[in-house]
């Protein structure tokens, strides 16, 4: 048996049809949103992370029927404890969550300093309803110190340099340092346009 030969056309837009029912994305029906993601703290601290839940579903979710996965991090340096659900309420569909609880990250008394430990974290509901990928980072160094105890530091020492070829230039290093201390730096915000 022998078939008519198909055009083309037809067959691109076919093989196009199929293509573009594969690459649906589903938006994401329930959220989560995590306050001050990104934390220092020395090893063997225990970060509680707190957020609130969004809801786009068409039902009621109770936080037991809500969990977390975690991925893409170092469990020999990091330990994640779901909070979530410990307290019971419900967030009705199409609201948003007060702030709660939602886990614990602990780092081993063994972590490297410094270093930055993350781990991904997904909310999932019992109806396999997922939410965004979400990151949460524990730096354990510490922030750089600021600007001021820097430029004090720096004239302290260019003044203790200084003294000891003259002892004349007490006075007016002694002045720099004053003034030094009592600057003050403002950063804005940069905006780019394109």
């Amino acid at each position: 048996m022998k078939f008519a030969p198909v055009p083309k056309l037809a067959l691109l837009l076919a093989v196009g049809l199929f293509a573009s029912q594969s690459l649906v994305v589903a938006t994401p029906v329930i959220g989560v949103t995590i306050i001050d993601p990104n934390r220092f703290g020395p090893p063997g601290v225990v970060e509680d992370f707190q957020g609130t839940i969004t809801n786009d579903t068409n039902y009621t979710l109770q936080s037991t029927d809500l969990f977390f996965n975690f991925s893409a991090y170092d469990p020999v340096q990091v330990s994640l404890n779901q909070i979530l659900g410990s307290t019971n309420f419900s967030i009705a569909p199409g609201a948003t969550s007060n702030i709660v609880d939602l886990f614990t990250f602990a780092l081993a008394s063994t972590a490297a300093a410094p270093a930055f430990y993350s781990s991904d974290v997904v909310l999932e509901d019992v109806n396999n309803d997922l939410s965004a990928v979400q990151s949460v980072t524990v730096g354990t160094g510490t922030p750089e110190p600021g600007y001021m105890g820097l430029m004090g530091a720096g004239l302290l020492m260019i003044g203790l340099f200084r003294v000891r070829k003259s002892k004349q230039l007490i006075v007016p290093v002694a002045a720099l340092v004053i003034m030094g201390a009592r600057m003050e730096a403002q950063v804005s915000a940069v905006q780019l346009n394109t």
